[in-house]
């Protein structure tokens, strides 16, 4: 709205005098109210967590990459539900290895294992990666929907998601 009161004066368009009052004000009270949402971690995460906004509605690309960085971290902490893990492969590997006495498959069934490890920071990492990379979602589209429908894609992300995106992020 201010935006477009300054655009009507600068085109040269009659603006009364109580229409800059307003847009004064209203500046005046934004400004006073938000501060400065993007130094806020709730906010900041909360913006970034919401696919129709992510990181191209901050102004400071500092404090963007900051709370990226957080939101790494906070990933990284949330632990998913204990599946099938690889280290539970190698007994099953080891077991149908013996009972076939081939050397051969037991060394690849090995490799294999050293070169896929469990590891849930990195998981955590790649996720919050691809999520960034996602084209943006629709300003008049759900992000609760879209983050249930990708609840698959991003586990962790999707919990954070559930907590933050009840935050209004254009408050």
């Amino acid at each position: 709205m201010c935006d477009h009161v300054t655009e009507c004066s600068v085109s040269r368009q009659p603006v009364p005098e109580e229409v800059k009052n307003m847009r004064s004000k209203l500046t005046e009270q934004l400004k006073k109210r938000l501060k400065d949402c993007e130094s806020n971690e709730l906010y900041a995460q909360t913006t970034l967590l919401d696919p129709r906004f992510k990181k191209f509605r901050f102004t400071d690309n500092g404090k963007c990459e900051a709370v990226h960085t957080q939101l790494r971290k906070k990933v990284c902490t949330i632990r998913r539900p204990a599946a099938k893990t690889n280290t539970e492969l190698p007994h099953t590997v080891v077991a149908t290895a013996s009972h076939s006495q081939s050397s051969l498959w037991r060394n690849s069934c090995m490799t294999v294992q050293k070169l896929t490890p469990c590891n849930p920071t990195a998981a955590a990492i790649v996720e919050t990666d691809k999520y960034m990379h996602e084209p943006l979602l629709n300003r008049h589209e759900n992000p609760l929907d879209w983050s249930c429908d990708r609840k698959c894609l991003y586990p962790r992300l999707y919990e954070l998601m559930q907590r933050r995106l009840c935050i209004i992020p254009t408050s």
